[in-house]
């Protein structure tokens, strides 16, 4: 199972994916909704989103499309939304 992590801090909600090598990777927000669309066919945990942002997220949602996981987190009030790519 693909590592994911989120954490919180003064700036905002975080979420970190753990890939062995670069992975493709988009992030948008649209209609009340976090979307991440990831270029990997490996299962993803997405508990940690509901247990680290209850308050901003109601659901999660997550399935595959062709080669790609797609993650889609219902907000309870719009965010902006931000990506970086980081090495480890």
């Amino acid at each position: 199972m693909l590592g994911m992590t989120a954490s919180r801090d003064a700036t905002g909600l975080h979420v970190t994916f753990s890939f062995a090598e670069p992975t493709p990777a988009a992030v948008f927000e649209r209609m009340q909704a976090l979307w991440m669309v990831v270029d990997t066919t490996e299962p993803i945990d997405t508990d940690v989103l509901r247990k680290v942002a209850p308050d901003l997220i109601s659901e999660v949602q997550h399935w595959q499309s062709g080669g790609a996981t797609i993650l889609r987190a219902s907000l309870k009030r719009p965010l902006l939304a931000d990506a970086e790519m980081g090495r480890a």
